[in-house]
């Protein structure tokens, strides 16, 4: 396990250094681990506080999906800026309008994929061992 850790410590580090390098600047580092860090941790806390029953896979399959998909969402808003631009323009309409305010903010898609993958697991995997069903 100790090989394990060290592997993955370094693997991490890289991984933040990569992203790191590709933002514009402090701020959007900020904005990014903080989008990270509320989809990925605030759904699994507030299942361990207030629903006991909830898994270990199924929170941690909760903290991989919405940090992920925030981590994925920020990286990419370079690239999407264009796109959401066209969708926040005037003549683009209502529905585009949603979409693109949806891809300028990675933690209102994240948030709500983090708790879907909660509660799929939940139901997928069953009671965590040790525990009986209701």
């Amino acid at each position: 396990i100790l090989a394990l850790s060290r592997i993955l410590t370094v693997g991490i580090g890289l991984a933040s250094v990569i992203v790191a390098l590709g933002l514009p600047s402090v701020l959007d580092a900020v904005l990014l681990s903080y989008a990270f860090m509320v989809s990925g941790l605030f759904v699994p806390t507030l299942a361990a506080l207030f629903w006991p029953r909830v898994g270990r896979v199924a929170a941690l399959a909760s903290m991989i999906v919405g940090g992920g998909v925030a981590v994925v969402l920020g990286g990419l808003g370079g690239a999407l800026t264009p796109l959401t631009e066209r969708l926040l323009a005037d003549d683009a309409g209502a529905l585009a309008s949603v979409a693109g305010h949806l891809l300028a903010e990675p933690i209102l898609i994240a948030l709500p994929l983090s708790a879907a993958t909660l509660l799929g697991v939940h139901v997928l995997s069953g009671p965590s061992r040790g525990e009986r069903p209701a």
